[in-house]
């Protein structure tokens, strides 16, 4: 999910299953599939797109109706011009059937748009004429009734009839739901990706979402000097990315050694929202979109952060920008990332491996990087928001 969205699923998660999926077509098997990428260099160069109309789209829509399938066309002209630079091809939100749901500011479902090139079950009622650049989108309003639940802003796993989807909520006006929000097509793109992931890759082998996380000063002011070596990485010439991952690496390592609880959340979490915001950012600056926070904005926020946010910072909101830059650098760095990914591996799993840094090297790197990025001061932060 956007960053924006962190706070939303920490809520539905008491309710909701936060395993992260993407949708095979109808005819392909359930399960993990071997999914290998060319790890080719991805482009960034934003994608030449027709200005999005009104033309095509029948005319008893209303306003937020239009903004939502104009907003969709842009999403599938980004993907069929430009795929591989978004997850090497792989990912194709643009081939998988997706159900739309409108709910009214009570939350309450009204109908749903299903987009699918299978046959609709139920009462759907194909749109006439068809908006351009889409495959067949049916109007249902049956079988909606899990969007009752006002924690469930999307589902992964939705199922209308024989069909499985990803599902996503709209309305009128709530920041991020509304497809007139600038950063809504990112985080559909977001959102569909965790699809892709549960149903084509395999997971990390240690994963436990439930951890009890530790809160202590130490912790949080490692995290943050973790911030400041991949800013510093980011900001730095592409030849010294490998330099400043090696640093980040001595720090996890000491984390990881410390505290079993970082092993067992930030890396995996790292994995999938980490991964998922860099598809999202990759798509967000494929379709022109800059509205939007950067990188280095989202890994500047626990450094302007009130204490009682430190829990949610520390214990999600913040993977989603470290398992990025991560990702980042390693492309600047030249280092091959994406293949293994797949394999469940984690972005730390894979520095491991390339890296390979003996114990002295990382105790040597551990002490320039509190050096270098002034860690008493990042410890004495870290104390003011001990619980």
């Amino acid at each position: 999910m956007s960053k924006r969205w962190c706070v939303l699923v920490l809520l539905a998660s008491l309710l909701l299953s936060l395993a992260c999926v993407c949708l095979p077509g109808p005819d392909e098997p359930d399960g993990p599939a071997a999914v290998v990428t060319d790890d080719r260099p991805l482009s960034t160069d934003p994608v030449s797109l027709p200005t999005a109309t009104s033309d095509g789209l029948p005319e008893d829509l209303d306003a937020l109706d239009r903004a939502l399938f104009a907003n969709l066309q842009g999403i599938y002209q980004v993907f069929a011009a430009s795929s591989g630079d978004v997850w090497d091809g792989l990912y194709r939100i643009d081939q998988e059937p997706l159900l739309f749901v409108r709910v009214d500011r009570s939350g309450q479902p009204q109908y749903g748009y299903l987009l699918s090139t299978s046959t609709p079950p139920g009462d759907g009622v194909a749109l006439s004429p068809n908006p351009g650049g889409l495959p067949p989108v049916y109007r249902v309003t049956e079988g909606l009734d899990g969007f009752t639940d006002p924690y469930l802003y999307y589902d992964f796993a939705y199922r209308l009839g024989d069909l499985e989807m990803l599902a996503m909520r709209y309305r009128e006006g709530d920041d991020g739901e509304d497809p007139r929000d600038p950063e809504w097509q990112p985080y559909v793109v977001h959102e569909g990706f965790h699809r892709f992931q549960d149903l084509n890759w395999e997971e990390p082998a240690v994963w436990d979402q439930e951890v009890d996380y530790p809160m202590v000063p130490e912790n949080l002011a490692l995290a943050l000097l973790e911030h400041r070596i991949l800013l510093a990485g980011l900001e730095a010439p592409d030849d010294q990315a490998r330099d400043y991952l090696r640093q980040f690496l001595a720090v996890r390592a000491e984390r990881m050694d410390r505290w079993t609880a970082v092993e067992a959340l930030d890396n995996p979490q790292e994995w999938s929202e980490g991964t998922a915001d860099y598809v999202e950012r990759r798509f967000a600056a494929l379709a022109g979109i800059t509205d939007m926070l950067s990188l280095e904005e989202s890994l500047a926020e626990p450094f302007e952060m009130v204490d009682e946010w430190a829990v949610d910072m520390f214990s999600w909101d913040r993977f989603y920008a470290t398992g990025d830059a991560q990702g980042v650098l390693m492309d600047r760095a030249g280092i091959s990332w994406r293949p293994a990914i797949a394999r469940g591996e984690t972005q730390v799993d894979i520095l491991m491996d390339v890296l390979s840094p003996s114990a002295s090297e990382q105790a040597d790197l551990l002490a320039e990087a509190k050096g270098q990025f002034d860690y008493p001061a990042l410890l004495a932060q870290a104390r003011e928001w001990e619980e």
